[in-house]
């Protein structure tokens, strides 16, 4: 009994040796409990995963301690005793990581306390670390942040990187930045700054650009200025800094 697999382009008529290629068809025809384009899938998954069907053509869904493509690597002891592999399927390609248990870390979980007791250690296929309690940072959590965002926020951090998540409605890379922005401005969450509408500066947008001007006048941005912008002085007033009556 066969099952057909549709074939794009494939030199390999050799089918594993899992089924046999249909010259009509131009593809391979794969055995009972084999798929693919080359027929180099095993839905057994060896007796050590399930079969899913989706991604197209299908994939090893393998236990714990197992990983392949048919599940056929024996990662049973790649963990030591304080862990356990934990395969991890992309398509038809295959990666994992030990999962440790609570206190154990590194990539074979042989490490005692990495987080000093302050975070958890994580493996993943591509990336470890410590997943660091609120309020501490650092590769291994040894960094006290718990004033880090002031009272507005808390430090959180993974693998030594971490940021303040700010309070609503409080911004800024310390979270001592109001995003009303004064009401004069917009609050930018890529750059965690205010933007200043016209006639105003500062962090929170709460200064007058008049002030600049001795509130005589209206300060116009200009870059090419030496100060930056000069002021537009109001009927009766004169000056650099519209300070003189005329």
């Amino acid at each position: 009994e066969t099952a057909t697999v549709t074939v794009q382009n494939n030199n390999d008529h050799s089918c594993s040796g899992n089924g046999y290629w249909d010259d009509y068809m131009g593809q391979c025809s794969c055995n009972t409990g084999w798929v693919g384009d080359d027929c180099s899938l095993d839905t057994s998954c060896n007796g050590h995963g399930d079969w899913a069907d989706w991604p197209s053509p299908g994939v090893c869904r393998c236990h714990d301690g197992w990983n392949g493509t048919n599940c056929t690597e024996d990662k049973r002891n790649a963990c030591g005793d304080h862990g356990v592999w934990v395969a991890v399927s992309k398509e038809t390609s295959y990666t994992g990581a030990c999962s440790c248990e609570n206190g154990w870390g590194g990539s074979a979980c042989s490490v005692q306390n990495p987080c000093n007791g302050r975070g958890t250690w994580n493996n993943t296929d591509n990336d470890s670390g410590c997943y660091c309690n609120a309020g501490w940072g650092g590769s291994n959590c040894s960094e006290d942040k718990r004033n880090a965002c002031g009272e507005h926020g808390t430090w959180y951090s993974y693998n030594g990187v971490g940021s303040c998540s700010c309070n609503y409605p409080w911004g800024g890379n310390d979270c001592s930045i109001d995003t009303s922005c004064s009401g004069h401005g917009s609050y930018s969450y890529n750059d965690r700054s205010c933007h200043c509408s016209q006639g105003w500066v500062g962090v929170e947008c709460s200064t007058s650009t008049r002030s600049y001007c001795n509130y005589n006048g209206t300060w116009i941005i200009d870059t090419s200025k030496p100060n930056g912008g000069f002021c537009d002085c109001d009927t009766g007033y004169t000056g650099s800094d519209c300070s003189t009556p005329n």
